[in-house]
Order: structure tokens, then sequence, then C-alpha cells
């Protein structure tokens, strides 16, 4: 994981000894919403304010089928300004991401964005593509690994 890797790399940096669980997150930010807090799953299930959250649909061609609404945070900025600079520390810890790649790809397809146009030496390397100045990325701004201890 980044934060593993991040810990590696900086082991005397505190804010790197929390526990970054799903669930230890979950419950830092809501545990007065979580009825029942014992599993990452009942964490999440029983989460009020993730119950309250809805992705909106709309219905496509009039043929039934039905396709998230695009025009919302979780595909407009949750990719340029936290998927993506995820996506750049993991070239500069030279980690891979498969998982975060693949999101990342998707999701940039889906809005008509571009901020990476490829992914090579298994995700090891990025060039960016045309729409990556709407994005935080680090090492674009001149930041590299040794800049996140300061």
């Amino acid at each position: 994981s980044l934060v593993a890797a991040l810990a590696a790399r900086f082991p005397s940096h505190a804010a790197l000894k929390h526990d970054f669980s799903m669930k230890a997150c979950v419950l830092e930010n809501y545990a007065e919403q979580v009825s029942d807090p014992s599993t990452t799953h009942s964490c999440i299930a029983t989460n009020k304010a993730f119950s309250e959250h809805k992705l909106l649909f709309d219905e496509e061609d009039g043929r039934g089928e039905v396709a998230p609404v695009l025009k919302h945070k979780f595909f407009e900025m949750d990719l340029p300004f936290g998927l993506i600079p995820f996506k750049d520390l993991g070239v500069m810890l030279q980690l891979k991401t498969p998982l975060l790649d693949a999101i990342c790809l998707w999701n940039q397809r889906l809005i008509g964005k571009e901020f990476i146009r490829e992914i090579r030496r298994d995700g090891l390397e990025v060039e960016w593509g045309r729409d990556v100045a709407e994005c935080v990325v680090p090492s674009l701004m001149g930041l590299g690994l040794e800049d996140l201890d300061e």
C-alpha cells in the first residue's frame, strides 16, 4: 500500500503510524453515526452518513438501461484531487498500483478527460495526459519524496 511504502521510507514520521485501514478511517470520521463498529463491513453497512449519500442514475436512450450521473464529485473531484495525486506518489515510490491504475483510467474515460495518457513499466511510469493541469500532481509541481518529510 502507499501508506506502508511511505512508512518504510519515513519510519519516524508520526502521521504514518496511524491505522489507515478502511474500518479505522470510517470510525475516525463517523463513529457517532455507525451503529455496529465490529467489522469493516458493518462499519460501512450501518453508517448513517453513507446510507444518506446517494449516487444518482439516469435512464439512457429510453431503453430502460441506467447509468450513473457523471456530474458528481465522485467522478469529477475524487480523481484529479485524490486518486491522481496517489498515483503520482506510487510512481515516486516505484510502487505498483494496478487497482488504482484501473480506476483512474476507467474514471477518466467516463468523464471525457485524459489525466493519464499512458501507464508503462507495470505502472511504475506515467505519461501524463492533456488534462493533467486540472489535477494536483506533486511531481509536476517540482515536489519529490524528500519534500514529504518536511
